[in-house]
């Protein structure tokens, strides 16, 4: 089992099941194929998908933003992080066409 622990106070954040060889092996085999078939969408449609990507930033950025802290072990402030989250989403959306 792994465990994503939280560095501040060591509490488990979630536990994981390793994946065996084969289990593994599907995973890598579908994300072949869909690195395959991302390079063949045009620039437009892959430009689209990254503005709803940053559409649903947007909309989840309190969670993210708490899953974040958790994950840094740090007393973050929020008001930081929701921030940084929404520069990074402000780059998508200035790609938007």
């Amino acid at each position: 089992m792994f465990k994503s622990i939280n560095p501040y106070n060591q509490s488990v954040i979630a536990e994981f099941e390793p994946l065996n060889d084969s289990a593994l092996q599907k995973k890598l085999n579908l994300a072949t194929a869909a690195y395959k078939d991302w390079r063949r969408e045009s620039f437009s449609k892959r430009a689209q998908l990254l503005i709803n990507a940053a559409k649903l930033m947007r909309q989840n950025k309190e969670e993210y933003a708490r899953i974040t802290t958790l994950e840094m072990g740090k007393a973050i402030n929020v008001l930081v992080v929701l921030t940084t989250m929404h520069n990074m989403v402000s780059v998508f959306w200035q790609m938007k066409l």
